[in-house]
């Protein structure tokens, strides 16, 4: 049995009964783990935690069962990648097809089955949060979400690039060590993930009067940019402007189409790489890499070719004009 922690993800590989049971009860809501058929348990898990998001992939060797009580109030996304399982809900027919991908609140499971060799994805973050990102990210006054349950077919081009885009995201968060040190990435990745899910869910069953292509005022525009540039370095995202301002973000991305032809998003990024040149000229024992970083830039070829398109040189040549300057 091991676990390795830091402040962000996770590595669990058990064969702990009890433990295995421990993991999800910390993370989420209290779950007992069983074994299939008296095999011995073998599970291996990744997964990050943010604020109040966890994701991850996990593996059984061995067929597993979770029984998990009704005192968690999550959205759960459960990714199949291979193998078979079973899910039991309490008011819903059970999903045993292992090419659906599958959205519901977590208390409306009664159990899920794990079959020998299943491998899969989980994206799991509290009620409130989804519900308030949907109404924040599309202007509408959102139901309760207490007990639903959505699939989606992982065959339709819907599901396969859902599938696709959640493998990005988890290549992202699990091979690069940098994000360990850039909490403006790990939010930019549950930003993407909780955007995916909002064009994937069936919106009218969700969402209870039609988008109205609402705009604002010109001051409300220089207020987002100015509290855009006060939290730049910050792990914020356009949600977090929109609710500083206290609209929706669709009020908030027209209006900047309107008044300044670009989007909140491209605003907040070229603060940040503003950001990111000011540092680099000021120098410091730090290394570029390090400093990209902890303004959320975590790819260097990626950044050198943005970089270089904002300001005409490369990191490097900035750090070197800086030095020549000094």
């Amino acid at each position: 049995m091991t676990e390795e922690k830091s402040n962000w993800k996770i590595n669990i590989a058990s064969d702990d009964v009890d433990y295995v049971s421990e993991t999800p009860s910390r993370l989420f809501a209290p779950c007992i783990a069983t074994p299939v058929e008296r095999s011995r348990l073998d599970v291996r898990s990744d997964l990050v935690a943010y604020d109040d998001f966890v994701m991850g992939r996990s593996e059984f060797t061995n067929g597993i069962r979770f029984n998990p009580s009704t005192e968690g109030d999550f959205v759960l996304c459960h990714v199949p990648i291979s193998g078979s399982s079973e899910i039991r809900f309490s008011k819903h027919d059970s999903i045993s097809n292992d090419n659906l991908i599958t959205f519901c609140n977590a208390r409306t499971i009664k159990s899920i089955a794990y079959s020998a060799g299943r491998r899969d994805i989980i994206f799991m973050a509290r009620v409130d949060t989804v519900r308030a990102n949907l109404a924040t990210h599309l202007g509408y006054p959102i139901r309760s979400l207490s007990d639903f349950v959505f699939v989606i077919d992982k065959s339709s081009l819907l599901g396969s690039a859902f599938f696709n885009y959640t493998n990005i995201i988890m290549d992202l968060l699990f091979s690069h060590n940098m994000l360990e040190s850039s909490n403006i990435k790990l939010r930019r990745c549950k930003d993407a993930f909780i955007e995916l899910a909002v064009a994937s869910l069936g919106k009218d069953q969700l969402l209870g009067l039609s988008a109205r292509g609402e705009t604002i005022a010109l001051a409300e525009v220089a207020k987002a940019e100015d509290f855009m540039f006060a939290h730049r370095k910050e792990p914020i995202g356009v949600s977090d402007v929109a609710a500083h301002l206290g609209i929706s973000v669709r009020a908030l991305q027209y209006s900047f189409k309107r008044y300044r032809d670009e989007t909140p998003l491209s605003t907040l990024m070229r603060y940040r790489l503003e950001g990111l040149r000011d540092e680099l000229v000021a120098g410091g024992d730090r290394s570029v890499a390090e400093i990209a970083a902890s303004w959320g830039f975590v790819h260097p070829s990626r950044l050198s070719l943005t970089y270089r398109k904002a300001f005409g040189e490369s990191p490097r040549e900035t750090v070197k004009r800086g030095r020549l300057a000094r």
